[in-house]
């Protein structure tokens, strides 16, 4: 492997949709999924844990993005409709497929130090039939040195 990167495979058990837990304590972010040759859905999402007990689902707030608020009256004022800079909470959703070796921009892992794999969404995940075991290619942080004069 390139130094500075380092694959890690993970397994989704056959009639999970959640793989077990990966150590991602040294890894900067990730760069590319390398999905197996058998594969069911079209979606991966992502827990996160900085100690390995508490799991969140990983979620971003793009900028950028406006939400629109809606008002409906029945009076003479009629409706309104505000648009707000606020941003908009999305789960972090990446497009794969089988055999497929996908880039993947901006996903930071800073501060945390387990990560999940789910295919599907929260909302509907997807079990896999049978047990599949999905690659992350990702840049990590060099060991520490050892102490000068050891190999």
């Amino acid at each position: 492997m390139i130094e500075g990167y380092s694959v890690i495979a993970e397994a989704i058990a056959e009639g999970q949709s959640l793989s077990g837990a990966i150590d991602v304590s040294r890894v900067r972010h990730v760069v590319k999924l390398h999905m197996p040759a058998a594969w069911t859905g079209d979606t991966i999402t992502f827990q996160v844990s900085p100690d390995g007990e508490v799991w969140r689902d990983l979620f971003t707030f793009p900028r950028g993005e406006p939400s629109i608020s809606v008002s409906v009256s029945t009076g003479e004022g009629g409706g309104s409709s505000v648009i707000s800079d606020e941003p908009v909470e999305r789960e972090v959703s990446i497009k794969v497929g089988a055999s497929q070796a996908v880039p993947v921009a901006g996903l930071s892992l800073a501060g945390e130090a387990f990560l999940k794999i789910r295919s599907g969404t929260k909302a509907s995940p997807v079990p896999q039939p049978s047990t599949r075991i999905v690659k992350l290619i990702a840049v990590v942080e060099p060991l520490p040195a050892g102490p000068e004069g050891e190999d």
